[in-house]
């Protein structure tokens, strides 16, 4: 039996988290045989092992921009030093024909793969764009390593491709497996009542949550009675843009109207309780599953025009792109959602039947398989 050993940055539950999941289950499936590497325990973990899936937990580094830093250049060399000899050790004990690498933040597997002449496949979702061109570029010669890489989105792609143009024979794009609730809750027939807004996503400012929050602030003081709900956590060591957040909401004086959920596992009974979601990020996104799942729950989203968040709306009935960073924009979009509620009522069970074909378990789990058998064969 082919074995795959495959590397996750970490163990929580977010949406390349889940990807990764899917990626196990479809490969397992298929008849691979799948080990996996994390660097700590969580609830990934736990729903690995309940899969029946070895789980291995070893050190690796984690590639980040403060790494770029003296301070955080020190610490990831350190870090790969603690990594190199359990990689090591965990690559001859399995013995994989392939190495899938998830995400473009764990490079030292794809090093020790290759070293040991070992293919590599690398699945990546970020597209950073924002930092200097020189930056980018640092941070995408890993992928010269990769024997193939899995892109989530054409604008990833693209964002890889304009660093190192030699990357662009090994791309191949695979659009992100979402799966939607048994049994929609559909929009409420007419909006009686206070609006509900839902924030669902990382509590970061790359994120957005101050342009959402400002944009209901805009939204009460028109007249339209709105309240917005917060579905997500913030990164350890994040603890102080939560903090500013909770006293931007006191500052406006929407305490009352604002709610802080915190990391969710289910997202579904949130959003049959939300009216409108919203995904304002400021910084490029490599796609958008947050908002492909409230489509497939029936829900009219509003994004960002930041990157791969205009691909995961694009040709949807209830979706609205506006630009980043501009409050007012969103703010403006949501009165124009409430004003138009017979048509997003009447539109979304199309868009979450469109949803629902575009991201397919099973058409995503067939690309990746082909992918991995190419590479194994190769």
């Amino acid at each position: 039996m082919t074995v795959v050993l495959m590397a996750h940055p970490g163990a929580e539950l977010f949406g390349s988290d889940r990807v990764f999941l899917d990626s196990v289950d479809q490969l397992q499936q298929r008849g691979w045989r799948v080990v996996v590497t994390i660097p700590s325990s969580g609830p990934l973990q736990e729903e690995l092992i309940s899969r029946g899936v070895e789980v291995l937990t070893r050190p690796t580094a984690v590639l980040r921009k403060s790494a770029l830093g003296p301070l955080g250049a020190l610490r990831l060399v350190a870090d790969i030093g603690r990594g190199i000899g359990p990689g090591i050790k965990v690559l001859r004990a399995v013995q994989p024909q392939v190495v899938y690498v998830s995400t473009i933040t764990i490079p030292l597997w794809a090093l020790l793969a290759r070293l040991l002449r070992v293919p590599v496949i690398w699945h990546i979702h970020e597209a950073e764009t924002g930092a200097s061109k020189i930056i980018q570029k640092i941070l995408a010669a890993p992928l010269l390593l990769a024997t193939r890489i899995i892109a989530n989105s054409d604008f990833t792609k693209a964002a890889m491709v304009a660093c190192h143009r030699r990357l662009n024979d090994r791309f191949h794009v695979v659009l992100n497996p979402v799966t939607g609730p048994v049994s929609p809750v559909w929009p409420r027939p007419e909006l009686k009542g206070r609006i509900n807004v839902l924030f669902v996503g990382r509590l970061s400012p790359r994120k957005g949550p101050d342009v959402a929050l400002r944009a209901v602030k805009i939204v009460r003081d028109s007249g339209i009675d709105s309240s917005i709900t917060f579905a997500g956590s913030v990164f350890a060591g994040y603890e102080w843009f939560e903090a500013d957040l909770m006293s931007q909401v006191q500052s406006l004086g929407l305490s009352e109207v604002t709610d802080f959920l915190g990391f969710v596992d289910d997202v579904w009974p949130v959003l049959a309780s939300a009216d409108v979601v919203v995904m304002p990020s400021v910084a490029d996104e490599g796609f958008g599953n947050s908002a492909v799942e409230a489509l497939l729950a029936g829900r009219p989203v509003i994004v960002s025009d930041a990157g791969g968040l205009i691909e995961a709306v694009d040709g949807y009935e209830t979706a609205r792109v506006v630009a980043r960073g501009e409050h007012e924009a969103l703010a403006g979009s949501i009165c124009e959602m409430v004003q138009d509620w017979d048509r997003v009522v009447a539109s979304a069970p199309n868009d979450a039947q469109r949803a629902q074909q575009r991201h397919s378990v099973a058409t995503f789990g067939a690309e990746l398989d082909k992918v991995v058998q190419e590479v194994a064969n190769s």
